[in-house]
């Protein structure tokens, strides 16, 4: 089968990697083709035996770009219409293609891929779901009217909303979840630099204005112990500087916070950490969050704020309600400080992680093309 995979963006984040190993796996029976939407260190990874297309704007021709411009404000949509890429879609001849995310869905619209069988794999919550949406003047009946094949989604927060606020039948709707590399699965014993480690793109979803709030109760509950906090991923400066003006403000002084930007190595720098911890409000299964797990890294999170939550509660890590951040800084504190209840959510933190391995997902994933393709 020929399988064309659309992926919106090509980071080292959640989606863009989640689709790089999906096409690893079916590359093994089937032809696939990845198109992404732009350029990124993800592309580097990508195996001979898997093609690419590459579908950026500004490859396009000053003609096909006016064009797409005059476009645009007539029929109020910030999709693309013209490229000179379709004639590679086209000679491809998908015979399934695979959204990787609602933002790969305006896409479809062209290349003449509306009539193929599509599976879309969804990695947002609800919330991100509706923003989207409005932003591109979009309803959610277009999920009716698309005529999707197989909806993926990876938990049962966003399984429920397709069911209960779009009405799409359950027997469309399977729950996969993201598989993470097996070079997680190998422990590294490394001394730790970081108390604490978050990961993801800055922003309001993963909660990086709250990062300074956090530092505060810190300073109030232990302010004779000194805390070195890391954050991995894009972060834009202004968040950077409006952190470090805060603390300054409150007069923060036992909190150090290490923005490490962009990493691809980032199994040396869990494992130079001791908990991982996320502030998102809104992420539907965290990868990051998973590859720690495997690394044996208890988890903290909030309640609410996608799939991780369900999956640690009384296991592997804390789950506090939102937005209590100072129960978040006391759930720190005690792991830090209470080793035997570390060590065993450590432990079952790596049983835990076992099921999202390549392997298994990608059988899953092949079972489900098996029943209905």
């Amino acid at each position: 089968m020929k399988i064309l995979i659309i992926c919106h963006e090509a980071s080292l984040t959640g989606a863009p990697l989640v689709a790089y190993r999906m096409a690893e796996s079916l590359s093994m029976s089937n032809e696939v083709c990845i198109l992404y939407m732009n350029d990124g260190p993800v592309l580097n990874l990508i195996k001979p035996r898997i093609s690419i297309i590459k579908y950026y704007q500004n490859e396009n021709s000053l003609f096909e770009r006016v064009l797409n411009k005059i476009l645009n404000r007539l029929l109020k949509n910030k999709s693309q219409f013209i490229s000179s890429h379709h004639k590679k879609i086209n000679s491809f001849n998908p015979d399934l293609v695979i959204l990787n995310s609602v933002a790969s869905i305006p896409f479809l619209f062209q290349g003449k891929l509306i009539s193929r069988k599509i599976i879309i794999y969804i990695h947002e919550m609800p919330f991100a779901i509706n923003r989207f949406f409005k932003k591109m003047g979009y309803k959610l009946e277009l999920f009716n009217l698309l005529k999707i094949s197989k909806f993926l989604v990876v938990n049962n927060i966003t399984k429920d909303f397709f069911v209960n606020e779009i009405a799409i039948p359950k027997d469309k709707i399977e729950i996969l979840e993201p598989s993470i590399d097996d070079s997680f699965f190998v422990p590294q014993f490394l001394e730790f630099k970081y108390h604490i480690l978050l990961s993801g793109q800055g922003g309001w979803t993963k909660g990086t204005d709250l990062v300074s709030q956090l530092s505060f109760h810190l300073q109030y509950l232990c302010e004779n112990k000194q805390i070195r906090i890391a954050w991995v991923g894009e972060v834009e400066w202004t968040y950077i500087d409006q952190i470090s003006y805060e603390l300054n403000l409150a007069g923060v002084t036992n909190c150090e916070i290490s923005f490490l930007g962009v990493l691809t190595d980032i199994k040396t720098v869990i494992s130079e950490s001791k908990i991982f911890i996320s502030l998102s409000r809104a992420d539907a299964m965290q990868t990051a969050c998973i590859e720690a797990m495997a690394l044996g890294k208890p988890i903290i999170c909030f309640r609410g704020s996608g799939g991780i939550a369900s999956l640690i509660e009384n296991k592997c890590g804390l789950v506090v309600a939102y937005p209590d951040l100072n129960k978040f800084a006391e759930s720190i504190l005690y792991l830090l400080d209470d080793q035997v209840a570390y060590n065993r959510m450590s432990e079952k933190a790596k049983e835990l992680a076992k099921q999202f391995c390549i392997q298994k997902k990608g059988n899953e994933l092949g079972e489900v093309l098996k029943k209905d393709f």
